[in-house]
């Protein structure tokens, strides 16, 4: 298998004080349990195991009585009658308070575990409830494997691989749906696209009408700088510089010369350009001296005034 396509494997050591999340003979976390719920302990270290392969491992004290029959005594009895009628029927509590599990090792010696129920119920409803991958449950150290829920833990991952190929199915549809819309809705998007390309020509003769009025009002400020003698060359530059740099979303209501200064009325509806052009000015060495006069919002656009003193220039 391709090694992206490979799910990392966790060991959840589950036992009676504590949990640990193990990776690659590392342990990543661990918990105390607190003994209200098995599920509401495994809940806190979720993230640690969800969408991995993991490996359960039952630790010795987690069940309540555990029991070693050698050979001998193995071959003179029934396993299933002792745990019954030897072993449960002296604890304290009822028999379906406890479930069982025994295993030979290789010299066919038994052991035997006791644990309560309502443990193993709970782990194997919390596995199924949220689609663990479960490889192996394993007591005693890893030394025997609990087969007793193989078949309902198999059937479990049946039911997530069909889940999983419900939702590819679904997403693959999703993609062909989309696809018909996006198609249908082409020509509209090309319709709405020279709408627009229409509106931004409609704009743009604004622009020009704007441009014929500021080049009036250059012809006015030329005039009066003759009277104050200013320098044609250069006031006319700053003029030009200044509307050059000035954002596009900024129009311009009033440009005059007074007092040695030049006098910019605008509005804007974004006042973050607004601010952007006073900045570029004030760094500007082309600028004596920069005063932002005021800045107020008026039907939904923001006026200001900046006053300009151009260097050398006249009173």
């Amino acid at each position: 298998m391709l090694k992206f396509l490979k799910r990392e494997i966790v060991t959840l050591k589950i036992s009676d004080n504590k949990i640990e999340i193990v990776s690659d003979k590392k342990e990543v976390t661990s918990i105390r349990r607190e003994f209200i719920s098995l599920g509401e302990d495994l809940d806190k270290i979720k993230k640690f195991f969800i969408r991995k392969d993991i490996n359960i491992l039952l630790e010795d004290d987690t069940f309540i009585k555990k029991v070693f029959l050698d050979k001998e005594e193995v071959s003179e009895i029934n396993i299933k009658k002792y745990i019954e009628q030897e072993i449960l029927e002296n604890l304290s509590e009822e028999k379906d308070f406890y479930f069982s599990c025994y295993f030979f090792d290789k010299d066919e010696n038994c052991e035997i575990f006791i644990g309560e129920d309502i443990f193993i119920s709970t782990l194997i409803e919390y596995i199924i409830k949220n689609n663990l991958s479960i490889l192996k449950i394993c007591v005693s150290n890893e030394k025997y494997i609990l087969k007793d829920y193989e078949k309902l833990l198999k059937n479990s991952k049946k039911s997530n691989f069909s889940k999983i190929v419900i939702g590819f199915i679904l997403l693959l549809l999703f993609i062909f749906i989309f696809n018909f819309f996006y198609k249908k809705n082409l020509e509209k998007r090309l319709e709405f696209l020279k709408n627009e390309y229409y509106s931004k020509e409609k704009i743009l003769d604004s622009k020009k009408k704007e441009l014929e009025d500021i080049r009036e009002k250059i012809t006015i400020l030329e005039k009066e700088k003759t009277e104050k003698n200013i320098s044609y060359k250069k006031f006319i530059d700053e003029i030009f510089w200044i509307i050059n740099i000035l954002p596009r979303t900024c129009e311009i209501k009033n440009l005059y010369w007074e007092k040695g200064s030049v006098i910019l009325e605008g509005k804007s509806q974004n006042i973050e350009e607004i601010f952007k052009f006073a900045t570029k000015l004030e760094k500007d060495k082309r600028i004596e001296n920069i005063n932002f006069d005021s800045i107020l919002e008026k039907d939904k656009n923001y006026e200001f005034v900046i006053e300009m003193r151009v260097e050398n220039g006249g009173a």
